[in-house]
This record gives C-alpha cells, structure tokens and sequence, in this order.
C-alpha cells in the first residue's frame, strides 16, 4: 500500500510534478507536520530532525506554546493552527515570523492550564480535540487530566477495580466551594506546589474558608501525611520504566531544596504504571505517592505529558518520546490510508 504511494511521489519528481506546478517538488508530500507544545526553552528540533518514518516521511516540526497558538478547524480537515512570532525564538529556526501548520501529530510537553484564569488554554486543547488530530498524549487523555476530580475519579476507580492493597490512593473529599476540617486543601487543579494549603488549626481553617469564599473554585482536600520517608515518582515514557525517590525539607515535595535519587522499579510500581496506562490510556505519564516511615505508600496523584523530565536522563527521555511520537504518527496515518481503502 505505502510502496505505490512513495512511487507515485518518485514518478512526480521525474517529470517535473504535477502540471501546473512549474517543476516544483512540493515538500510536503514528503513530510509529516508536528505540532510540539511547550515552554519556549526547550528545543525539540534536534531530536527530529533526522527521524523519518519506516516508509520515508520526513518530520516537519513546530514548537509553540499555548498562548501563541489559535487553533481552527472543521469537521472534515486537520486543523489549521496559526502561531504567533516567538520573542524568544530558537536559534536557527523561523519562530520570528508567524506560522502556520497543519499538524498530523501534536506532542503534547506544557500544561493546559497555568496558575492564574488567565493561562487558561483549553480552548485550543478543544479544537485540536474536536478536529481528532492524533497526539502524545491522545487529546481525550489531556483534556480527561484538566480537572483534579475527574481525574482522582478515574485513579478511584483503578482503587475499587484492583484494592487498595495493590493501588494505595489516598482518600480525597471534594468541596463544590467553601471546605470543613480537612488537613491539606488544594484549590482547583494548579501544579507544582501552588494553591495547596497545610491546615493546622481551626482559626487557619477559618481564615482559608474566607478566602476561598471569594474564588468559585472548588477544593479538594486530603489527610497530611506526617510520617513521610521520601516521595516517589513513577515515570513512565511508552514502554520505558523509571521511578525516582526524592527527599525533601518542604511538606511539598516539589518545593525548596531536595534530593532526587532514580531507583529500580518494583513489581509495585510496574503495577501502578500498568493500571494507569490501561485507566485513560495515556503514553507519557507519572505516579507521584509517598513512601512513610512505616513502609506504607499512599498514591498521591498522576501527570500527564507535560510531566517535567529530571536533568541527569532529560535526553535520553527525550529520545524515547520522539520514537514514540514517530510510532503513533505511523499508526495514525496507516489507520487513515487503510480505513480510505476500505471505502473504496
């Protein structure tokens, strides 16, 4: 099926292409567009710039954050996602100006929401949903991970499915907007340590209640684990298994000084990694718990792509979600040559 289509493009480049086109190649015909989100820093164009497909398609890639994004589309076509010109652009690229792709894979490496209501992006998550372009992760996984309830639900039912004994999730109580006696509140679905309170007392209680009064967030609420050992994360890239184990002087975790060691998984935590890919189908995810003093580990929550790498294994990492990526973009295009066959 793909050696008569790759044929057919070689019999174009003889005769000069298609009439009308003045003997020019249309280098699309040989790529494959991808779409990367994320943080302007991160460069992803070395790790593609020579991966092709098996059948010979070439990666043409664009980075871009959210907020440089606008995303169309309709029923019928891909997306058309214009960017804006980058201030802070990758050497060597063409981010000063403003671009335009049609993406037929999106990796997806930047949350979807950021701290404030105004970093706020689902809308252009929704597009890329609606249009069923393909990603790493699937876009119905990212858009099922925007909600801290909707997520904890799905982890819940892994709990239920399997028992706690073999999936330890702690406990949480959901709050529409204003929280009783919990010990630790979380306000929406913020990362990496903000909108997350410790309460000790019922006057802090108190003066927290009057603040979220004022917010329409809702809370969730879960126990402070006062016996914790050392935080764990489960990082899981395709087939890839890593777990690291991290110290920290900060009742969060993520926040201040700590020490990350990477140690060898265990049966336990392949467990965790298995129920979670099989839950909301994801390929690029972490499993963060804490390990107590008393050898107990109390599952905290999960990440999904966007999950930061951790610098020692950062290009290594890098590595297997381009192959990955690669992967799926091949299982995508595949599925839409073979579903066209069949109508024919």
């Amino acid at each position: 099926m793909f050696k008569k289509d790759k044929k057919e493009k070689k019999s174009k480049k003889e005769t000069g292409g298609e009439k009308g086109d003045k003997g020019t190649v249309d280098l699309r015909r040989e790529t494959k567009d991808l779409l990367v989100v994320c943080p302007d820093s991160k460069n992803w164009h070395p790790y593609f710039e020579k991966a092709t497909t098996s059948d010979g398609y070439r990666i043409r890639l664009e980075k871009s954050e959210w907020k440089n994004m606008l995303v169309m589309c309709d029923d019928n076509a891909k997306p058309i996602v214009n960017i804006k010109p980058n201030p802070k652009p990758t050497p060597g690229t063409k981010e000063t100006d403003a671009r335009t792709i049609l993406p037929d894979m999106v990796l997806v490496r930047q949350l979807v929401k950021g701290i404030t209501k105004a970093e706020d992006y689902t809308n252009n998550l929704y597009g890329l949903g609606f249009s069923h372009t393909p990603g790493v992760n699937t876009i119905e996984s990212v858009i099922r991970y925007l909600e801290r309830p909707v997520l904890h639900s799905h982890l819940s039912a892994i709990k239920k499915r399997v028992g706690h004994a073999n999936f330890p999730l702690i406990n949480l109580s959901y709050y529409s907007n204003q929280a009783d006696l919990p010990i630790v509140i979380k306000v929406g679905t913020a990362e990496a340590g903000y909108g997350k309170i410790r309460i000790t007392d019922r006057g802090v209680l108190q003066d927290f209640r009057s603040c979220l009064a004022t917010n329409n967030d809702y809370a969730t609420a879960e126990r402070y684990i006062e016996n914790r050992a050392y935080d764990l994360r489960v990082q899981c890239i395709g087939e890839h298994l890593r777990v690291y184990r991290r110290t920290s002087t900060n009742w969060k975790g993520n926040v201040g000084n700590s020490v990350l060691e990477e140690v060898q998984p265990s049966e336990e935590h392949k467990r965790w990694a298995h129920e979670v890919k099989g839950e909301f189908g994801m390929d690029i995810f972490t499993v963060d718990a804490i390990h107590t003093t008393d050898e107990k580990d109390f599952i905290l929550e999960i990440n999904d792509s966007a999950s930061g790498l951790a610098a020692e294994n950062e290009e290594e990492d890098c590595g297997y979600i381009r192959d990955l990526v690669m992967k799926r973009l091949e299982e995508s295009y595949m599925k839409k040559e073979q579903s066209k066959e069949e109508k024919q």
